[in-house]
């Protein structure tokens, strides 16, 4: 089984309940989104098999928006490091208030507008280029490393994330990034272009 079929098997109730594990912020109201990452636990860089989703209410009651992406970089950056200290993976946690509404600034070809990171956040380093991803407590910075929330090509679904991710949460459709883009802009009309990110492990779905 997937890690998105596997997650999709949670409720809002049962997500709730998970933020609720870790004393993390879950928002409460119509279109008051809780988003969040969970990563699997293949540490293998370079397919999208993590999910990115959103837990949040509508005036229908309690929805949980799925997708499949990655939360982790790929093998390009893995391997080809533009920071001496290592290729950035983001640490697993809650990061309030950290991303905006913005445009996500790869290359002039491949800009739009996307979920920005505003404030810092933490990340691992890994630098040896084994494509293994490697979460030594010892390599964690924070800062403000351009970890946006964004798609991958806008042509077609893809099966590597290749140059997609330098450590960025990226969605691997257009057409599900396109429907997480609505449901954001829609929070953002109601509570202001502020967005709390929190990233889980696949182990703690498991209960």
């Amino acid at each position: 089984m997937s890690l998105l079929s596997y997650v999709r098997r949670h409720g809002y109730s049962d997500i709730a309940r998970i933020y609720d594990k870790y004393d993390y912020k879950f928002y409460t109201g119509p279109y008051n989104l809780n988003i969040f990452g969970v990563r699997s636990a293949d540490k293998n860089i370079g397919q999208f098999n993590d999910v990115i989703g959103i837990a949040y209410e509508d005036n229908k009651g309690h929805q949980v928006f799925l997708a499949q992406g990655t939360t982790d970089p790929g093998k390009h950056y893995a391997e080809n490091l533009s920071n001496q200290k290592g290729v950035a993976i983001l640490v697993p946690g809650q990061y309030r208030g950290a991303y905006v509404l913005g445009t996500h600034a790869k290359g002039k070809t491949t800009e739009h507008y996307a979920l920005v990171q505003d404030r810092p956040v933490k990340v691992f380093r890994d630098r040896n280029r084994d494509n293994i991803l490697d979460y030594d407590f010892n390599t964690i910075e924070e800062g403000v490393f351009g970890i946006n929330i964004h798609r991958a090509s806008k042509h077609q679904v893809l099966d590597d994330i290749g140059k997609w991710s330098a450590g960025c949460q990226v969605f691997r459709s257009i057409y599900d990034f396109q429907d997480f883009m609505r449901i954001v802009e829609r929070g953002s009309n109601e509570y202001g272009n502020r967005f709390t990110y929190t990233l889980f492990e696949e182990e703690d779905f498991y209960y």
